[in-house]
């Protein structure tokens, strides 16, 4: 006769919330990131705890450096219905609200425990050296519009954000956030395709925006003027004929340049030599799509101008170009176009506008 094994239960709040309700149970997953967040958070749903290092671990605990890294808990709630787990709160939307909120790279190493009382090992190899740790979007507070002090206890001044954690992937301001949220991680590996993702995410949040033709074409007269001549002069053919162009002509720089212009607010711009304002913005962004053109259809290598190389603090929002040095005709549009730090504060400044405005 067997010896039946006691099922051992799991850690409580200190290491794994217990799973003793099939109402209110927890996963837990590893976050990290290189900053130093301070305190805790705790909701309903969902709370943010520090991990403590192993001080004989130096892999991850330089201080201040290309290495540093720190290690937090996030607790979410789900709701066990058997055979399904369905998460109430998905971890990787999670990840994305929170990189917008602060501005920071954080990233999810996976999931540690459940509810089902399964331990997992955290995918620990996608940490990569980080030569720009200063810039803010790596470390310290954020002084910048929007500004947040690097506490997890801030996130109780942004409850009007933590909505937006139950939306639907499909949710156009959850694709701009991840997209944003993954151009943060990915400037410490590839700078171009984090620049990429950042244009990527404009436009997949621009991309729901409705505007009239005079918005879409209005910057193009000559455009606009044949199209008015179709729809008044050509009776129902010329409409049909002018309705079938203005679908196919997209205009999506165009639109993303309007969501831009229309999410941006005054408070975002800052005085000071090279920084971005807002007479520059149709002009950064049209600039900001021709380097993304370029890298897609001729392998324009772009990412040293834009970088944050020389500029260890993030002040400069625009390109400083020596004359001479970029590729022949590449001058005129790096002159114009943002540099990462530039389009970074682009990018979150309009989602958090966006955001506000659906939330008022």
């Amino acid at each position: 006769m067997g010896v039946k094994r006691q099922q051992r239960a799991a850690p409580t709040r200190q290491g794994a919330p217990t799973a003793t309700s099939a109402q209110r149970t927890f996963a837990t997953f590893l976050i990290s990131t290189p900053c130093a967040f301070r305190g805790e958070f705790e909701s309903d749903k969902l709370s943010i705890a520090q991990v403590i290092k192993n001080i004989g671990d130096q892999r991850h605990f330089a201080e201040a450096g290309p290495f540093e890294r720190h290690f937090y808990a996030l607790h979410v709630q789900i709701h066990v219905h058997s055979p399904v787990v369905r998460y109430e709160l998905d971890h990787e939307l999670i990840v994305a609200v929170l990189s917008l909120i602060y501005g920071k790279s954080i990233q999810s190493h996976g999931q540690i425990w459940s509810s089902m009382g399964i331990w997992s090992l955290p995918d620990m190899l996608t940490i990569a050296p980080n030569d720009n740790y200063r810039l803010p979007c790596f470390g310290g507070d954020r002084t910048d519009w929007p500004s947040v002090s690097s506490s997890w206890e801030s996130l109780a001044d942004f409850r009007a954000l933590l909505p937006l954690m139950t939306h639907s992937a499909e949710d156009p301001i959850f694709r701009a956030t991840r997209s944003y949220a993954e151009a943060l991680r990915l400037l410490a590996i590839d700078i171009e395709i984090a620049y990429f993702r950042l244009i990527q995410a404009l436009e997949s949040a621009a991309g729901a925006a409705k505007y009239s033709d005079e918005e879409r074409f209005g910057h193009d007269q000559q455009l606009l003027s044949h199209v008015n001549w179709l729809e008044s002069d050509l009776g129902n053919r010329g409409r049909a004929t002018a309705k079938f162009l203005k679908d196919r002509l997209y205009q999506v720089k165009r639109g993303v340049s309007l969501w831009v212009r229309d999410h941006i607010g005054d408070n975002f711009f800052r005085s000071g030599k090279d920084t971005l304002q807002r007479s520059d913005l149709d002009t950064a962004i049209s600039a900001a799509y021709a380097l993304r053109s370029g890298y897609v259809h001729t392998g324009l290598r772009f990412g040293r101008w834009v970088s944050p190389f020389g500029d260890p603090t993030g002040s400069n929002e625009t390109v400083k170009v020596i004359p001479g040095l970029s590729e022949p005709g590449l001058e005129k549009i790096l002159s114009a176009a943002p540099s990462f730090v530039g389009l970074e504060r682009i990018v979150r400044a309009c989602l958090f506008g966006a955001i506000e405005s659906k939330t008022q």
